[in-house]
């Protein structure tokens, strides 16, 4: 876990010069839509996730990432995909699962 939180963080630290160049939207899985120039200037790590996939426990971690790392300006962006049938049937079913299985309190698209 350590070796991979590293790899992420040098990851990150590239990501605040893209953030911002580009007016990148995402519509929001609680409805409306999510920006990355709103987050321009802040580290944003934009991760593909499926809920039915059997790397479904990645939510733990990108979980633990954001509350470790958020008040310094993190933003760990959920995005789910369904592009091989490893999604829940609606955005709506896709929220509740993350939030009762994983706690789930990070932007999700």
């Amino acid at each position: 876990m350590r070796s991979l939180l590293i790899a992420l963080l040098s990851l990150v630290t590239a990501l605040p010069a893209v953030a911002g160049t580009r007016d990148e939207t995402f519509a929001n899985i609680d409805g409306g839509t999510l920006r990355l120039n709103d987050w321009a200037g802040q580290p944003v790590l934009v991760v593909n996730t499926a809920s039915q996939c059997g790397f479904t426990h990645q939510y733990d971690g990108l979980q633990a990432l954001y509350d470790t790392y958020s008040a310094q300006g993190l933003v760990v962006l959920a995005v789910p995909s369904d592009d091989f049938n490893q999604e829940l049937a609606s955005a709506e079913k896709v929220k509740e699962f993350c939030e009762v299985s994983f706690g789930l309190t990070l932007p999700m698209a």
